[in-house]
């Protein structure tokens, strides 16, 4: 997805569609004038989205820690919901 947000930036970019501000940039730029910042962007922001969805399957019980972190993600929401503060504690909620 990066590559194709990349291209996607610079077509705008040399298309004049857009530009960025030199006042909110650092002024390093890579190819065809498109800012460091915009590629750190793409990079960041679906890390974070990724882990953002793991910490709540993982906080809301959707999803046991061991088959997160191997990639078996069973999706199927079954009993009452919990919320896990640490791995003693453990507050049911009533629905």
């Amino acid at each position: 997805m990066v590559i194709i947000f990349s291209i996607w930036d610079v077509v705008g970019i040399l298309r004049d569609r857009w530009s960025y501000s030199p006042r909110f940039t650092t002024g390093w730029e890579l190819i065809f004038g498109m800012p460091i910042e915009e590629l750190v962007f793409f990079i960041v922001v679906p890390i974070c989205g990724l882990l953002t969805y793991a910490v709540g399957a993982f906080a809301f019980g959707d999803v046991h820690h061991d088959r997160l972190l191997s990639g078996q993600v069973n999706s199927a929401r079954t009993g009452t919901p919990r919320v896990r503060l640490s791995r003693n504690v453990t507050f049911t909620t009533s629905t």
